[in-house]
């Protein structure tokens, strides 16, 4: 659709759904004359939006997600409705945009405008006939608002949003990215009737639709978008969801088409050192390490073999977490600690012996915490070694070791006691058995670093008498309980103004807190992801106070959680809690992002 021109949409009869709104009804009723929908989905659909009023999912949305109606007839009828171009990249006219033109005004681009681009699918295609100062625009997706926010930001002074079927948009992007000038036509899929060698299929399908290709450029967007996991997911025999995890939250980001799955993971297993192409019914674990922009990168893969309800797929779940080099992370001091956290941590880490527990839910950045931590205290003299089943980040000056079917944690930490480690990270201890190991090493006299899975520094000190039994130990060998959470952070341009009647229920939960005089809500736009942008970690932290001592010893058994947490208050500790209610009060967040802190 032209800059310029006028609204298009119909608003024709509506013999579907009489009782609906004219504009909702007028779209439908297109649906249905285009046969993308039957009349009775209509109806359901048209129901279901009146019955679902705080779902900000435009109805095309609805119709995919919910209603499981086909993307690209969906989008092409959206297209048509709406009066958009359709654009096909394999009809043979002249350009006069050709691909290292296109390439030139994307790198002129800011980067964060390049992941926008990205993050909507959106390219320039093409200039006008006779309108040199018109840029044609295309995207499989061009109904979607933010779209025409974000085609202003290329140097031309109007615009025209087209129409491309997503597989095609997927083989023009992947056109920019090789450095050609022309594109033939997609290869028909390979036909397996009578295919023997299914391996050699599988090849020929990654050749043909450069996977290896579009993998690398998928790392390279989740690198410059900041993504912490790449999820390959396989949703039909020749689709598969490509999603990031931003902020703590997984968002759609691309899907391969018109390839066989399996192809997809074998292209993605060939990457992958410790993991074999042709397993596909046993849980894998690897690692991928490359340099992306000049940025060492190392990559975990876990391939799970999942269900499938076409027979003759093997469907497998790839997850990659992605970390960097230890010593590109955040220093101690740049994590943004408060006063009381930062005295109580550095008072443990100087310290010569001690049980120092990291807690913190999944995604909360507890890992980083610990890594951070150690690297401020390593030094030639000291003797630290660390025993992971699971290694995120190599550390210089460390002995690490991971564990494996040959090595258990049992014999691990039986042995390294005869290395007389001056420092030993011991990473989860959510076993009994790893956790007593922890506390009886912090009690001979070593430095102890562990991660605990838990809600609050008071809940993370309960589980460990818990799971020992010996309140006196625990009480002797920890030293300091941080925990931390983190909250996304609402975009300051496109967050908008709510009632509190509308969260009256969410409210009831925040512990009798006062409603804030001003609520938001994220919307989403072009500078922010789904309406936030970024987040803000809060963390807490209680040290063994002679007090909190005199709790855990007079109880003799779990410690009341509220009785521990008002110790550490009355020491300095502000609970994640209060943190993340100011937050609410300076407008900053949402009420859904200070629910988790209750629950």
């Amino acid at each position: 659709m032209d800059s310029n021109a006028p609204d298009t949409t119909s608003t024709g009869p509506r013999p579907v759904l009489a009782a609906a709104r004219q504009p909702l009804a007028s779209f439908l009723d297109h649906l249905v004359k285009t046969g993308v929908v039957s009349k009775q989905q209509a109806r359901e659909a048209s129901e279901w939006k009146q019955q679902n009023p705080k779902d900000k999912r435009g109805l095309p949305e609805i119709l995919e997600e919910v209603f499981a109606v086909p993307r690209d007839p969906l989008r092409q009828a959206v297209a048509q409705y709406y009066a958009f171009r359709t654009i096909s990249l394999f009809e043979r006219t002249v350009r006069k945009l050709l691909p290292s033109d296109v390439n030139k005004i994307l790198h002129a681009l800011p980067e964060s405008t390049f992941h926008q681009l990205m993050k909507y699918k959106l390219l320039p295609y093409d200039l006008a006939e006779s309108q040199t100062d018109k840029i044609i625009l295309v995207t499989p997706n061009p109904a979607d608002r933010e779209i025409h926010e974000l085609a202003r930001v290329f140097p031309y002074k109007r615009f025209e949003v087209c129409y491309m079927k997503e597989t095609e948009w997927a083989e023009y992007w992947r056109l920019l990215t090789s450095g050609k000038e022309t594109v033939e036509p997609v290869a028909v899929s390979v036909s397996e009737a009578g295919e023997g060698d299914f391996e050699a299929v599988l090849d020929r399908e990654i050749a043909r639709a450069k996977v290896a290709v579009q993998l690398d450029n998928i790392l390279l967007d989740a690198v410059r978008a900041n993504a912490s996991e790449i999820h390959f997911v396989a949703r039909l025999p020749r689709k598969t969801d490509v999603l990031f995890r931003l902020d703590g939250h997984l968002s759609s980001w691309h899907t391969i088409d018109e390839v066989r799955c399996e192809a997809v993971a074998a292209a993605l297993k060939e990457l992958t050192v410790g993991i074999d192409r042709y397993e596909r019914q046993a849980v894998q674990q690897g690692v991928i390490q490359r340099v992306v922009e000049n940025v060492a990168i190392r990559c975990t893969v876990s391939v799970l073999p999942v269900l499938s309800r076409d027979a003759g797929s093997r469907f497998e779940s790839i997850v990659l977490r992605i970390f960097r080099e230890a010593d590109t992370l955040p220093r101690l001091d740049q994590l943004g600690l408060d006063a009381h956290t930062s005295r109580v941590l550095h008072g443990a880490l100087t310290a010569s012996r001690g049980l120092i527990l990291f807690s913190g839910m999944a995604k909360s950045g507890t890992s980083m915490l610990l890594t951070a931590s150690l690297r401020s205290m390593l030094r030639s003299t000291l003797n630290v070694v660390v025993v992971q089943e699971r290694v995120d980040y190599i550390i210089d000056g460390a002995r690490q070791v991971k564990l494996n079917p040959r090595l258990t944690v049992d014999d691990a930490l039986d042995t390294i006691v005869d290395h007389d480690p001056d420092v030993v990270v011991l990473g989860d201890v959510m076993n009994p058995s790893v956790a007593q190991v922890a506390v009886r090493l912090a009690n001979i006299g070593h430095l102890v670093l562990a991660t605990l899975p838990s809600r609050s520094s008071a809940k993370a000190l309960g589980w460990m008498v818990d799971a020992t039994k010996e309140p006196f130990q625990v009480a002797e060998a920890v030293s300091a309980v941080l925990a931390q959470q983190a909250l996304r952070v609402l975009c300051s341009r496109c967050k908008k103004e709510i009632s509190p009647s509308l969260v009256q229920d969410q409210l009831l939960y925040l512990r009798g807190a006062a409603a804030p005089p001003r609520l938001f809500r994220a919307v989403g736009c072009i500078e922010c992801k789904a309406g936030y942008s970024g987040k803000h970690v809060v963390f807490e932290a209680l040290a063994m106070t002679p007090a909190l001592r005199s709790i855990l010893l007079q109880t003799g058994r779990i410690p009341d959680d509220a009785a521990v947490e008002k110790a550490a208050i009355q020491d300095g500790m502000t609970p994640m809690l209060q943190q993340a209610l100011e937050l609410l009060q300076s407008q900053s967040t949402t009420v859904d992002e200070v629910l988790p802190f209750v629950f």
